[in-house]
């Protein structure tokens, strides 16, 4: 199997000084991918003109009639990409979307410890479930039945902006504290890749209530989530972007601000994968290509890590997701006990 080769020490942690490499001329993925987004942009916008004008001289004719079924039908406003009828955070518990004072008669016997599960970009809830039967079971299931914990799950439209969705899930959070059945004494996250960085974004808000959610939460799980922050803003695509929080724990300004403060009685566990060293030349060949976009620049690198009191677990196991992974499974137990 061909294993990407990739080296940790690229990029420095501000404030420390970053370390810098020779220059080797500008970086030609990072001028393929500026030029793609400014081209994808004027394409799209030709494309917005052409679908006005073409509106426009349907209307003047008499053409573009609608019917009136069509109408009166609701209309999902769309704004910046984002469906705003989709809501930007959904309570699910045991798979069903979840009103937070519907909570009560959804769960059998609530318990005073939540565990709030938010999976990663393009997951749903199911993530968790997933090789579950393998593993004798998702860490839900095994938290309720041996630790008592009572899981809930948040899914997130992770289009919208880390304001949008802190707002939101933190808004949720609370109303389902208030609604819970029982006085909760205890809440734990795990987060899936930008799902933790939704955790952080909420919990960075300042309370309001004089029972706030913040004040419950114990423990912080991230599991895979992007650790560090570029220090300078860059425009990235979609595929750059995944590729540096996947490979390097990297993320942008944009969706992950560094002045957030972490939950002042949570410990963090953050677990990531090791980059495992491949002896065959041919992976460790296109590791180094790949990895070229970071060292063949004239600036030097630097990135400010968004949990700096998080504790750093490395798991080595390919086969396993994060979401289900026996590395976890056991270590969950020692954390949440």
């Amino acid at each position: 199997m061909t294993t990407l080769r990739l080296d940790d020490d690229e990029y420095a942690v501000v404030p420390e000084p970053g370390r810098h490499r020779a220059p080797s001329g500008p970086d030609p993925i990072k001028v393929v991918e500026t030029t793609t987004t400014q081209l994808g942009r004027r394409v799209q916008a030709g494309l917005v003109l052409l679908r006005s004008t073409a509106g426009l001289g349907l209307r003047l004719v008499g053409l573009s009639r609608v019917p009136i079924a069509l109408a009166t039908a609701p209309v999902a406003k769309v704004i910046g990409g984002v469906d705003q009828e989709v809501p930007a955070v959904r309570l699910r518990v045991d798979g069903v979307d979840c009103a937070p004072g519907e909570v009560g008669t959804r769960l059998l016997a609530p318990t005073d410890q939540i565990v709030v599960l938010i999976a990663g970009e393009g997951e749903s809830d199911a993530v968790w479930a997933a090789g579950a039967d393998a593993a004798g079971g998702s860490y839900a299931s095994r938290l309720r039945s041996l630790l008592d914990w009572t899981p809930i799950h948040l899914v997130v439209d992770h289009r919208r902006t880390p304001t949008e969705t802190g707002l939101a899930t933190a808004a949720l959070l609370q109303r389902t504290i208030d609604a819970w059945p029982v006085p909760p004494k205890r809440i734990a996250f795990i987060g899936h890749g930008a799902g933790g960085l939704v955790i952080r974004a909420a919990g960075g808000l300042a309370p309001t209530a004089s029972r706030h959610w913040t004040d419950l939460v114990t423990d912080v799980v991230l599991l895979g989530t992007p650790h560090l922050v570029d220090a300078r803003r860059r425009a990235v695509t979609t595929l750059g972007r995944q590729f540096d929080e996947h490979l390097a724990g990297l993320t942008t300004l944009d969706r992950a601000p560094v002045d957030v403060p972490d939950l002042p009685r949570a410990r963090y566990q953050l677990v990531v994968r090791k980059a495992v060293v491949s002896a065959n030349p041919v992976g460790g060949m296109l590791g180094g290509l790949l990895w070229w976009r970071h060292t063949a620049t004239r600036r030097p690198r630097r990135a400010h890590l968004l949990f700096p009191a998080a504790e750093m677990h490395h798991v080595e196991e390919p086969g396993a997701a994060l979401t289900n992974h026996p590395d976890v499974h056991r270590a969950l137990l020692d954390w949440l006990v």
